[in-house]
């Protein structure tokens, strides 16, 4: 159970806040949300226990958190990694467009359905190409 250390963050920088220690805060935030729900745990606690007023370095803190490195940088190449981009003018939150690391563009039904013609190893084109007019 990961709660524990979450709530024990955001116990102590609510004591040392209340202090006057404002070092290190955003810091202690950081170090203890490792998954990726964990950010939205913090927040959702911080709000439940305190209200809607977030402090600056628990705010910075969860920002920290979720900055993402490479994530298919853990993944083996042979496995596929598929990327969607719900934002729109942003990348997914890793290099897409070499071998097995895909990025999509939303959370569609047309979407879900292009992951298994892509890992079969299907090719498409633009519905309004004629294929036989395509120099092959």
């Amino acid at each position: 159970m990961r709660t524990a250390p979450v709530v024990l963050a955001a116990e102590a920088v609510r004591a040392r806040l209340a202090a006057g220690l404002d070092g290190g805060n955003r810091q202690l935030v950081g170090s203890v949300l490792r998954r990726a729900d964990e950010p939205g745990e913090m927040l959702a606690y911080w709000t439940s226990r305190y209200g809607r007023a977030v402090p600056q370095p628990v705010k910075r803190g969860v920002a920290d958190a979720g900055q993402v490195g490479d994530v298919s940088a853990t993944v083996p190449a042979r496995i596929p990694v598929y990327g969607f981009n719900l934002v729109g003018y942003r990348h997914a939150a890793m290099p897409a467009g070499l071998g097995n690391r895909l990025e999509l563009g939303g959370l569609t039904d047309a979407t879900f359905s292009l992951i298994p013609n892509i890992e079969a190893g299907l090719a498409a084109s633009w519905p309004w190409v004629n294929p036989a007019a395509q120099v092959q």
